[in-house]
């Protein structure tokens, strides 16, 4: 099936959707983790409830509030974030006025400029029964695809390592598999509200390989694999390339790719962090324009990092914490 170009947020809410309430205690207070019945529904902005005053959601069928003395942290990962920041009034005014939703301030970058991680597994035949990994991948190694890069960060990360069973197409037998991965794409996606009713899941529109570039970084990194595969250590287990098949090449292999490389989950850029006109918080993650709030997760990196985003954000929050601490 060729990979569809707009999907549904169900399933990837479930990352972060809590809202931390800061105040003069360092420990933050915490909206309740999302479920069908209880996650944040948006932030009062209006003059009389100050936006530090109450962070509305929903619990058990009814409507309460979090009262914040300080500040407001958004939480939400990249799809999530954005979604709460439209809801409330803060986004592109003519897409919000269209939905009838008040705005509290026009920024036309909330919900622009996602990213994400695409791998493109290629299987091998095992001449040997291979241990199951206790890592997802046993080897890596980043790499240039082209020339001029020496400047670059690189392009392709890769993993290596025996088939995870849960990861392997089905009746391949001991198989082992190289897994490039684009870490730099070209291609921007969006997120966009449904309506304006907070129980609809936001709409995500990726845009996978939409720059024809990132389908043949993929390529040149399955030609990278074959040409490891050749190598005397791998070629000594290897029973030949299984998927896509070593006959596959050019158009076909690019074709291959957009039917089947997967993603890495690892979305962010979406609330981008700047000071241009379609940036949404500034270096201190404050949203322009809008006291007493700040985005505190991956969606605020302006350029998706090349490799895994786990300890990235974790310095985002790190960051955010002493911003937070020191404006007490």
């Amino acid at each position: 099936m060729r990979m569809m170009r707009k999907i549904s947020a169900a399933g990837v809410l479930a990352q972060m959707t809590c809202l931390g309430a800061v105040d003069a205690h360092p420990q933050p207070a915490l909206a309740p983790a999302h479920n069908p019945q209880q996650y944040p529904f948006y932030l009062d902005l209006s003059a009389a409830a100050q936006l530090r005053a109450a962070v509305r959601y929903l619990r058990d069928g009814r409507e309460q509030d979090i009262r914040a003395t300080r500040e407001v942290m958004v939480c939400g990962g990249a799809f999530h974030s954005p979604h709460l920041l439209m809801l409330s009034g803060i986004g592109d005014a003519v897409s919000l006025r269209a939905l009838g939703i008040q705005v509290h301030k026009d920024l036309p970058g909330v919900g622009k400029n996602l990213q994400d991680h695409l791998l493109q597994p290629i299987f091998y035949h095992s001449r040997q029964e291979l241990p199951v990994p206790q890592f997802i991948a046993e080897a890596g190694l980043f790499v240039r695809t082209r020339p001029g890069m020496q400047a670059a960060s690189p392009n392709l990360q890769f993993h290596f390592g025996a088939g995870l069973p849960a990861f392997t197409p089905p009746g391949l037998g001991a198989n082992f598999a190289f897994v490039p991965i684009l870490v730099q794409p070209l291609s921007r996606g969006e997120v966009k509200l449904k309506s304006a009713n907070p129980l609809d899941l936001p709409v995500v529109e990726p845009n996978y390989l939409v720059e024809p570039e990132d389908t043949r970084t993929l390529a040149a990194g399955v030609q990278l694999a074959r040409k490891l595969a050749k190598t005397r250590a791998v070629s000594a287990i290897s029973g030949g390339e299984a998927v896509p098949g070593e006959a596959m090449d050019g158009a076909d292999l690019e074709g291959f790719i957009r039917d089947h490389c997967s993603t890495v989950w690892h979305p962010a850029g979406s609330c981008a962090m700047g000071l241009d006109r379609m940036s949404v918080v500034n270096p201190q993650l404050r949203v322009h324009g809008v006291d007493g709030l700040r985005v505190v997760d991956a969606s605020i990196t302006p350029r998706i990092i090349a490799g895994n985003t786990h300890a990235a954000t974790v310095m985002i929050g790190e960051r955010a914490a002493d911003f937070a601490l020191a404006a007490l």
